[in-house]
């Protein structure tokens, strides 16, 4: 489902100029930073999934708690990429890169190191249906 997606985004500066009208300098640029970011997108998706599923468990607090870390960690990493070491848009591309794959592997980590979700113990909550 998302190879489509990414597809369509590697070559979005077609999809800029042809569909939308947008300035070719401007697509190009577009172009640059979607690519960069594909990757981050996809670690995103499956942070989201797993933010879903605890939403409906009823612990949106880890989701949330994750979220709160990683934030002053995109900063200082957006800020030395872009302000100290000038990789300019591509820096804040691997920033977010970076950051959305800390995300996916800190709550990655808490499934794997906290047996609350096996399948003896759950209990769907009626609120999710």
């Amino acid at each position: 489902m998302l190879v489509p997606v990414f597809l369509m985004m590697a070559n979005s500066k077609y999809f800029l100029i042809n569909l939308m009208g947008q300035d070719p300098v401007v697509s190009e640029i577009t172009q640059s930073y979607i690519r960069l970011m594909i990757p981050g997108i996809f670690f995103n998706c499956i942070f989201e999934s797993f933010a879903i599923f605890f939403t409906a468990m009823e612990k949106s607090i880890v989701p949330m708690t994750i979220q709160m870390l990683v934030i002053p960690i995109h900063f200082t990493i957006c800020y030395i990429f872009v302000q100290e070491l000038h990789f300019g848009m591509q820096g804040a591309a691997l920033a977010s890169n970076i950051s959305f794959l800390i995300s996916f592997l800190l709550i990655f980590m808490y499934m794997q190191f906290q047996n609350a979700f096996t399948l003896d113990k759950a209990t769907i909550p009626k609120i999710s249906f």
